[in-house]
């Protein structure tokens, strides 16, 4: 259990070697949860020190109050996951969609935390600007909904209606080369609560903007992760997005979508393991060499 800055209590996981030298630390995306994550805890707990948390208001984490549902909360969030859970040693922050505007926002406010503790990041399927503005939903109309909706009584009470038609449009647009079990999956991932705190992040998605926080970046080892038929985060966001990082690396894959992360779990799990030797060798370098022996 992690306390977050205003008290609100984050679950969190820690598994793979504990005796590691190198942490992951791993931010799931909207509307998800830390299970998000298994191909890939699965695929590289044997060598790291694993970290997984849910997000406030998703999972088992409270939702702490509405006016704390914000892009920078999350951020303050990811800082305190790393004090309690590896306060010590180097990490790399693995973020998917949301989860990477959090690690953004922790660059943001804590940038003196790049370079050291922050070794490596990588950004799967994110964005630094606005999301799904196409939609063209002025942010102060969403916040004119949301409470409207909280005076009216009716966001817990319409919970599970969203959540079906939700489920409905979801399955209308997988991509028709996943296997039914990853549908499945992906939807069964969907259950963050309470619905009244994820309608709160939507005008946060609407003005997400953190690209003054990216040149920050670019002392480390940054793999951008785009997906060509993701209709959520456009394949031009990962370009600009990478294109701010200095030195970042972009994959953009072709014929993945917005989950791309359990789309084609073995192509992410193998870019991290990429990502991570390029870490591991940038600490080796930045060690200095022990004593001559006598």
């Amino acid at each position: 259990m992690v306390r977050a800055p205003d008290g609100t209590l984050l679950h969190a996981r820690v598994d793979g070697d504990p005796d590691a030298p190198l942490t992951a630390v791993f931010c799931h995306g909207y509307v998800m949860d830390r299970e998000a994550w298994g191909f890939q805890r699965d695929a590289l707990g044997e060598h790291l020190r694993l970290v997984s948390y849910d997000q406030r208001g998703h999972g088992r984490s409270d939702a702490g109050s509405l006016a704390s549902m914000t892009i920078d909360q999350l951020g303050a969030d990811l800082a305190a996951v790393l004090e309690q859970t590896c306060p010590d040693g180097p990490v790399v922050l693995i973020g998917h969609s949301m989860g990477g505007m959090a690690i953004m926002a922790l660059a943001e406010q804590r940038p003196e935390l790049v370079g050291e503790r922050v070794a490596g990041a990588a950004l799967v399927t994110t964005s630094a600007g606005p999301v799904n503005a196409r939609l063209v939903i002025p942010p102060e109309i969403a916040n004119l909904v949301l409470r409207a909706l909280a005076r009216m009584g009716v966001t817990r009470s319409c919970c599970h209606v969203l959540r079906h038609a939700a489920r409905l449009l979801s399955r209308t647009r997988i991509p028709a080369h996943l296997r039914p079990g990853v549908v499945d999956f992906v939807l069964q991932l969907t259950r963050a609560r309470p619905i009244e705190a994820l309608l709160a992040l939507i005008p946060e998605f609407l003005t997400h903007d953190k690209f003054a926080a990216l040149p920050g970046l670019g002392s480390i080892p940054v793999l951008v992760v785009g997906a060509g038929r993701d209709d959520t985060i456009a394949p031009h966001d990962s370009t600009a997005l990478a294109g701010a990082i200095p030195g970042a690396d972009l994959a953009m894959l072709d014929d993945a979508g917005h989950m791309a992360i359990v789309e084609h779990p073995h192509r992410i799990n193998g870019l991290l393991h990429e990502l991570l030797d390029r870490v591991r060798n940038r600490l080796s370098a930045l060690t200095p060499p022990g004593p001559l022996p006598a």
